[in-house]
């Protein structure tokens, strides 16, 4: 991480607990859409009572043109 940069070292109160925040949250949505995603590739017997029949995910938006 940064902190073990040479700079920061000499530093010993820096706020590192935002930045940690966003990582923890950005990890936290990253594995719940791999599993979501690895859920829904599977047949609907093996999903059957596990989640609703009609639960599907939104279609992936268009990409925008570059201008």
């Amino acid at each position: 991480m940064a902190i073990a940069s040479r700079y920061l070292k000499s530093h010993h109160k820096v706020d590192t607990e935002g930045i940690m925040y966003e990582v923890s949250q950005d990890f936290a949505r990253t594995m719940n859409k791999i599993i979501m995603n690895h859920t829904l590739e599977k047949p609907a017997e093996e999903l059957e009572g596990m989640i609703p029949a009609n639960l599907t995910q939104p279609e992936k938006p268009k990409p925008k043109p570059c201008p």
